[in-house]
């Protein structure tokens, strides 16, 4: 059966996009946090999760506090930190050069903590059937798991990935809770090293194929006197494109075998969800929400949100129904904190 949903036309979605993106002009992008609350509210509420609709309670004046405080006590103070390395590189390099690794270091740690935090916000600002959900769980913890990704990600040349998606992914859905009652997650990363070496194989081909016309096309253009700058500048622009359509296949097709695990390994009451997409339907979703910000310069943004809920409403799905007698509500406080870090990250184009 399917849990979930979704029960909008596209009509109201777009015409709130158009009025957040008049109101955003106005205000110069600060209605972006209620235009935000608004959309997810109606995406909220025109959602069905075994019958009933989920109600969003989040606000606007929640989201632009959090961007406030991270701006002001996290950004700002990092961005003045890189500044002063930059001025002491040419006198300093070691320093400068250790000053930088451990911005970057800071930056992934408080990214990850960051998407941790925001993801509890977004569910204790849920409620299905009266009952608030919510997220538990260390987000510093997390956020030195994401830290660790990365490192032993470069550091293993991209073998650990999956171990590290997968033990990040656990982490999230396993302190996920419908009131008082988690989700059960025991998602393991040993299926998924068949298509992430495939996906490893077709990078190893490509890469150095693209790299190779790089440099014979720059090397022509030297030998008839054309100014390598602007042939480097439109071949890196074909060096983009085509690498990204060439592994625009096998890359979907790993990540829809992911997703399929990790539905397969989640389970609520009991009850295990699957979520069977192929590649196409992910390359479909990709190319379309794509063209739509890009075609739109992002004023149709809700939209890509709708075809989203859309997608996830059309292939996930549970084996049976869970026993809503185990869910009861639960005397966890709402998450105090909103979506901070994600907020100037995602914001700062925009100011």
């Amino acid at each position: 059966m399917h849990p979930f949903q979704q029960t909008s036309n596209t009509g109201p979605v777009l015409r709130l996009a158009l009025v957040n993106a008049v109101l955003n002009v106005v205000t110069l992008s600060l209605w972006r946090f209620w235009g935000k609350t608004r959309v997810r509210r109606h995406l909220w509420s025109t959602t069905l999760a075994f019958g009933d609709p989920l109600t969003y309670t989040g606000t606007g004046r929640e989201l632009f506090v959090g961007f406030l405080l991270v701006l002001l006590f996290v950004f700002l103070p990092m961005a003045a930190a890189y500044g002063l390395l930059q001025m002491i590189l040419l006198t300093e390099p070691v320093v400068a050069g250790l000053g930088f690794v451990s911005l970057y270091a800071l930056g992934l740690f408080l990214l990850g903590a960051g998407l941790y935090r925001a993801k509890r916000y977004q569910l204790s600002r849920t409620r299905w059937r009266g009952i608030a959900c919510g997220l538990d769980g260390d987000a510093w913890r997390y956020g030195l798991l994401f830290l660790a990704s990365g490192v032993f990600g470069a550091l293993s040349l991209g073998l650990a990935v999956p171990w590290f998606q997968a033990r990040l992914a656990r982490a999230m859905m396993s302190n996920t809770r419908i009131g008082d009652t988690r989700l059960d997650c025991t998602l393991r990363a040993g299926p998924l090293y068949k298509r992430f070496l495939v996906l490893m194989l077709c990078a190893l081909l490509v890469l150095p194929a693209l790299i190779l016309f790089v440099f014979s096309v720059v090397a022509a253009a030297q030998s008839t006197g054309t100014a390598p700058e602007d042939v480097m500048m439109g071949t890196m622009v074909v060096f983009v494109i085509v690498g990204n359509l060439l592994l625009a296949f096998p890359f979907a097709w790993y990540r829809a075998g992911f997703y399929r695990h990790l539905a397969q390994s989640t389970s609520l009451t009991g009850q295990a969800f699957s979520f069977p997409i192929g590649s196409w339907g992910l390359i479909r979703l990709f190319l379309g929400n794509f063209a739509l910000i890009i075609l739109s310069f992002g004023l149709l943004a809700p939209l890509t949100g709708l075809r989203l809920f859309r997608f996830a409403a059309a292939h996930l799905e549970i084996a049976g129904e869970p026993d809503f007698a185990r869910i009861t509500r639960s005397d966890t406080a709402e998450a105090g904190s909103a979506e901070g870090i994600v907020e100037v990250f995602d914001g700062i184009g925009a100011f």
